[in-house]
């Protein structure tokens, strides 16, 4: 299923914003908070400078989150990713938590605001996990080589084209926040969470993948997160 956000119509220049409520799927109602300025281009484009996606974390990453003497936190184990570009990469598939004993692991985010699977070039992407509402979490590499000959994935350079307008802040589904770099050029049409249930090992998760979609073209998967639903 799939939940849009913010989309853009050109033609008269203006911003609309969806906002999606649960729908008997098990889901949380969604509520987003947009801000914009306007843009001195000739097509008069409304950017948004910040946007605030309904946060589903237990976690406040503002806040600093010790355990207390006794509570041994889980391993994250991730390896580092090499992928040729607009090749679909599986976060949640290249982890594996170790250590959490009888706690059950009921969120799982993988900040992946960073990456630009069609553009070549190395960036990280980073694990973070509640455990007993203590958030743990792992760094990985993740290196996107040129395309395989013959593909037909389209590239995008790794300099955005235009004049820089600014930067768009987003508050993601885990509560962390990142910066998005956009251009007079080069700026977001389009954002929308793409999610499935999933059955593992006998209880339900629900799988959500924020993603953003530029002017040109190119998508960037900013997050993925698992949360724990009824079954």
């Amino acid at each position: 299923m799939r939940k849009i956000y913010l989309k853009r119509i050109l033609a008269v220049a203006c911003v609309t914003v969806f906002v999606s409520s649960a729908m008997g799927c098990g889901c949380l109602p969604h509520q987003t908070t947009i801000s914009t300025v306007i843009v001195p281009t000739a097509t008069a484009i409304l950017q948004p400078t910040s946007i605030h996606y309904p946060g589903i974390s237990t976690i406040d990453p503002s806040e600093t989150h010790t355990p207390p003497a006794g509570v041994d936190l889980p391993t994250l184990k991730a390896s580092n990713l090499s992928v040729p570009a607009g090749s679909s990469i599986d976060y949640l598939g290249n982890l594996v938590i170790e250590g959490e004993g009888d706690t059950e692991i009921t969120e799982v985010y993988v900040n992946t605001s960073n990456v630009r699977p069609n553009v070549p070039g190395v960036y990280n992407a980073t694990y973070t996990v509640n455990f007993r509402g203590y958030p743990v979490s792992k760094t990985i590499v993740i290196t996107i080589t040129p395309p395989e000959e013959g593909s037909e994935t389209p590239t995008y350079s790794s300099t955005l084209p235009g004049t820089p307008i600014s930067d768009m802040v987003v508050t993601l589904l885990s509560g962390a926040q990142c910066k998005i770099p956009c251009t007079t050029e080069h700026y977001i049409f389009e954002s929308y969470t793409d999610e499935k249930r999933e059955e593992i090992l006998g209880k339900m998760y629900l799988i959500s993948v924020l993603k953003i979609v530029f002017n040109d073209g190119e998508v960037i998967e900013l997050e993925t997160a698992r949360t724990r639903i009824a079954n």
